[in-house]
């Protein structure tokens, strides 16, 4: 049995302004389990008895469903249980920082970038997450984690110094390709986004970008 609670926070100042403060914060554990020679899982966002309970029922009733079909019997480590706990080493906790202490230094920073000439938009962008993971198995294993991230960058636009230049591309889902934007105002971790948008990027073709040109 694994709980995990997630939390997060992007934000982004563009052009003097904060443009936007995304939070969210995710909870949920998930069940694994071997019956009849078949793997089962099961998870939920509850976290009372009765639902562990069920939860736990329902992972072994699929483990049952799943062993109809099974090669093999699955072959179990033969390692020792461990019993550990496992913090990210951080100088500065983000999490621990006030959000206007937090928000202040990007908007110093996107000062900074308005200051450099010949810039036509600018961007200072943060994003800082915590996972808490507790493991748990019927073996004896009990593995705590707190996993701490954060990342921060200032995308650059500058001025398009030639006579033609390509219009936005558009895909063929009809949208700008903005899918790491959106799996971040939904909460989703860095690595989930990127796979999440390659993907995107996969299963949406391009259409050729239109060029505009400035007549003599």
């Amino acid at each position: 049995m694994r709980f995990v609670r997630r939390t997060t926070e992007d934000s982004l100042v563009k052009n003097g302004r904060i443009e936007s403060v995304d939070r969210g914060e995710t909870f949920g554990f998930g069940v694994r389990a071997i019956a009849g020679g078949g793997w089962g899982f099961a998870a939920s966002q509850i976290t009372t008895g009765a639902e562990i309970d069920r939860v736990a029922a329902l992972a072994v009733e699929i483990a049952k469903a799943s062993a109809l079909t099974k090669l093999a019997d699955p072959a179990l480590s033969e390692v020792q249980p461990a019993v550990a706990e496992y913090a990210t080493t951080v100088e500065v906790d983000p999490f621990g920082l006030a959000f206007e202490e937090r928000i202040g230094l990007l908007v110093r920073a996107e000062e900074l970038l308005r200051k450099q000439p010949g810039l036509r938009t600018t961007r200072a962008r943060y994003a800082i997450q915590r996972e808490e993971k507790l493991f748990l198995s019927t073996e004896g294993a009990d593995i705590a984690q707190t996993l701490t991230d954060a990342v921060a960058g200032s995308p650059l636009r500058r001025p398009a110094t030639a006579s033609c230049r390509s219009a936005p591309t558009r895909t063929a889902c009809g949208s700008r390709t903005a899918a790491a934007g959106s799996a971040s105002a939904a909460g989703i971790s860095l690595g989930t986004r990127r796979a999440w948008q390659k993907r995107r990027e996969h299963s949406c073709p391009r259409r050729p970008a239109r060029r505009t040109c400035a007549r003599p």
